[in-house]
């Protein structure tokens, strides 16, 4: 589904990431774990078009990225829940789906917005409600629920459980396994560890803007090594 090849991205002359490479296989999780300033986000922007890369390519279902737009990026399926969730916050509930749904027909839009309040009920308590006057973890609802409407096949969610309690931690990631379980594929950046091993089929490690292992979520579990320079998780014993 998504390949990145050697990619370097940056903001000006300082350079986030450095080479990165991975594949993302379709309908799987991909957990992308690192410190503060590893280069995650970065990464993220970067796959949906608003950091340019300055070397490398970026592969998505078969068709090079490099020159497509982003606007383009959505409309092939490509959506993302930014860090920080950046709602409109003086637009209603509804109206922030409206928007998140620009790249598909009026016909689909109420019919997405019902699946949406599917997924997260409170959104539906919240419908005629401004987006600026919500809790933080109906925001995060709402944010999932906004890139959700463009139908995406690949879904970037970028911070998922920052900032909320834990019940409403558990809501968000209840619904990445619907989504999973539906074929979707989900590119994930956590900082909460073991919620993002608990569920990525895949993982990759980011220091300091570089590749620092990569591989399955169960061998990165029982690599009693990197849980402790990186990670900061239970390792298994089986």
């Amino acid at each position: 589904m998504l390949k990145l090849e050697a990619v370097t991205a940056g903001y000006g002359d300082i350079l986030a990431i450095e080479d990165i490479s991975f594949d993302v296989p379709e309908g799987s999780v991909f957990a992308l774990l690192g410190a503060n300033g590893a280069g995650k986000t970065t990464t993220m922007m970067t796959i949906a078009g608003h950091v340019s890369p300055k070397s490398g390519t970026i592969f998505y279902d078969g068709t090079d990225l490099m020159s497509v737009a982003t606007s383009r990026r959505v409309q092939k399926g490509i959506a993302i829940v930014p860090e920080g969730r950046r709602l409109f916050p003086d637009l209603t509930v509804a109206e922030n789906l409206v928007v998140g749904g620009y790249s598909r027909s009026r016909t689909e839009e109420s019919a997405r917005i019902a699946e949406i309040v599917e997924y997260f009920p409170r959104l539906g308590e919240r419908i005629d409600q401004r987006a600026g006057s919500l809790s933080g973890g109906e925001q995060q609802m709402l944010a999932m629920g906004r890139a959700l409407m463009a139908s995406p096949r690949l879904l970037l969610v970028d911070e998922l459980s920052l900032g909320l309690m834990p019940k409403v931690v558990d809501d968000c990631y209840a619904v990445i396994t619907r989504l999973r379980q539906a074929g979707l594929t989900i590119l994930l950046v956590e900082q909460n560890t073991e919620r993002a091993l608990a569920i990525a089929d895949r993982v990759c490690v980011l220091e300091s803007g570089r590749i620092a292992w990569s591989g399955s979520a169960k061998d990165a579990r029982r690599n009693e090594a990197l849980v402790q320079a990186y990670l900061g998780v239970a390792t298994e014993t089986n």
